[in-house]
């Protein structure tokens, strides 16, 4: 049977036994005191009610207020014991980190190491040995020194991607166009070098975003816009913007070599290329950085393009209050 039907049953047949003792009580008091008068008789009747309910009154509130006392007690000490395992994890979370980034500049500095050394000697077996070094030799010297570089640029994007992880974004009001200005003059010899034209929407918004992370994502992609470029043909990059539903979403769009279809998913993988390094350089890093940062700050990233048309990024920042 149900315990709640046996409690219910068991309530009733208290309640009932009591009003009969009590009524039998009452009515004895009234066989040996019968002048009793009725203040007298009230007073009995109340106290003798109260002794008879107290069980009642036991089992009804007193001992499920008993019970919720010791549940609470108990979901205390598990939030208590939740919040111990909480600031262990975040303790041992940061280690974890802390120990990664001097990990990090442990690699890069004995990888760079290494590749200063190449370096190094390579310019000397060409400045010491140029006039006795064939053709073929100065093209080998020229390829090391394409590939020390690369190698450079290379640790540089896979430690920018790393420390991502590691930061915790800063989110305020951002001038969209302060930022620009900013790529723009880190890119200034690049756009000075490819005769890159960089058209810029007049009143670009402000969005909630890190600084930091900002930079990141614009100089990510004008810098893919110059170096994705039909060969002979100069860099021309449009941003433009468009409000909706309290979002900024950027448009950066190219003149460049285009993504076909089938890639345009891949494109944001970590080391995933398109083209051989002799082709156009890069790391395969840049485009994964771009999509992790904007993630960071709540937004999304995705691409619209064609081969040999083009490629436009939009980005989706909440405006700033």
């Amino acid at each position: 049977m149900d315990n709640r039907k046996v409690t219910a049953q068991l309530l009733i047949a208290i309640v009932c036994i009591i009003f009969f003792i009590e009524f039998g009580v009452m009515l004895l008091l009234h066989f040996i005191m019968p002048r009793m008068s009725p203040l007298t008789t009230g007073i009995i009747d109340s106290i003798l009610l109260i002794i008879v309910l107290f069980p009642v009154l036991f089992l009804l509130f007193f001992r499920p207020m008993q019970k919720l006392i010791v549940e609470l007690k108990d979901a205390l000490s598990e939030v208590k014991q939740f919040e111990i395992e909480r600031n262990k994890f975040v303790a041992e979370l940061e280690a974890k980190n802390k120990e990664l980034e001097a990990f990090s500049y442990s690699v890069s500095h004995d990888l760079r190491s290494p590749l200063r050394t190449i370096k190094e000697l390579s310019d000397r077996l060409a400045a010491h040995h140029e006039d006795d070094l064939t053709a073929e030799e100065k093209l080998y010297v020229d390829k090391i020194n394409h590939t020390v570089e690369h190698m450079e640029r290379f640790i540089d994007d896979l430690l920018s991607y790393g420390r991502l992880g590691n930061k915790t974004p800063k989110l305020r009001a951002m001038p969209l166009d302060f930022i620009i200005a900013q790529v723009k003059d880190v890119l200034a010899s690049r756009i000075k070098e490819t005769g890159a034209v960089i058209t810029i929407a007049d009143d670009l918004p402000d969005v909630s975003g890190d600084q930091t992370l900002l930079l990141q994502i614009f100089s990510n992609l004008i810098d893919n816009a110059i170096t994705y470029c039909h060969e002979h043909c100069k860099p021309e990059i449009a941003i433009t913007f468009k409000q909706e539903n309290g979002h900024a979403i950027i448009c950066v769009a190219d003149n460049g070599i285009g993504i076909p279809q089938g890639q345009r998913e891949h494109i944001f993988e970590m080391f995933h290329r398109l083209h051989s390094q002799d082709e156009y350089p890069g790391t395969g890093i840049g485009l994964a950085i771009v999509k992790k940062a904007v993630e960071m700050q709540g937004g999304k990233v995705w691409i619209e393009s064609d081969v040999n048309k083009g490629s436009k990024f939009y980005i989706s920042f909440l405006l700033s209050d």
